[in-house]
């Protein structure tokens, strides 16, 4: 199956990962989601949006801003997971065997 053909271009064409996997054939929004990052991974742009219209995109010619937007919120998440491991990474260094 294509999924990119199932994943509108544009902001305003936004499908949530609900409508996205039911219209895809998907069993479960979990398994879409791991397909999604799979094509992330190699190179696919997919953008998503979390305000209405919420949901996965394609951008469009005039998506530079969403580009950006979205990729300000990729760099805030990976910043905010570094921050939650750093006390794990540390307990691991204070009590090596």
């Amino acid at each position: 199956m294509d999924l990119m053909k199932y994943i509108p271009v544009g902001r305003k064409n936004a499908i949530t990962a609900e409508i996205l996997a039911a219209r895809a054939g998907y069993r479960s929004v979990r398994a879409l989601m791991q397909d999604i990052h799979n094509l992330r991974a190699n190179g696919k742009l997919i953008l998503s949006a979390t305000e209405r219209p919420q949901g996965y995109f394609i951008p469009g010619a005039d998506d530079k801003e969403e580009v950006r937007h979205f990729l300000c919120s990729m760099r805030s998440r990976i910043n905010k997971i570094e921050v939650a491991a750093r006390p794990a990474e540390q307990y691991l260094k204070n009590n090596s065997i």
